[in-house]
């Protein structure tokens, strides 16, 4: 088949697990969310999760809560942004297991994280002020 999917993996249920688990209970959920996504589809575009620690709810919710959250030099959360890389290294070893795997699948990885958190860390270089969201 000629088609191409494009899925979003996971970024909503990752981010949303932290409503109901504590960070060590979303690490080591990590596994299963990738076994779920292992057993899904031949044609891939997959771009891992964002940075979670940058999420506007996340701030918002997480500075009203806790004022002793690690936050980063550009005021992003530590504990998200780190299980989201976690996630991320999981899905790309799990992008590589099926390439050998699926040797008629087309796979393609892409690290939208570094894509994204470059853009907030680096707001001044495309913008000249961050949206009120991310301020």
């Amino acid at each position: 088949m000629n088609a191409l999917y494009i899925i979003d993996i996971e970024q909503n249920d990752l981010s949303g697990s932290f409503t109901y688990l504590s960070y060590e209970q979303v690490i080591q959920n990590i596994a299963t969310f990738i076994t779920e996504i292992k057993l899904a589809v031949w044609n891939f575009w997959i771009h891992n999760t964002g940075p979670l620690g940058c999420l506007p709810r996340e701030l918002a919710t997480t500075s009203a809560q806790n004022a002793t959250t690690d936050y980063d030099p550009y005021g992003r959360l530590v504990p998200l942004n780190d299980a989201a890389q976690e996630f991320n290294r999981q899905l790309r070893a799990l992008c590589e297991e099926l390439r050998s795997e699926m040797t008629n699948a087309n796979i393609l990885y892409v690290h939208i994280f570094s894509v994204k958190y470059d853009l907030i860390a680096n707001a001044a270089k495309y913008s000249t002020t961050l949206p009120r969201a991310l301020v």
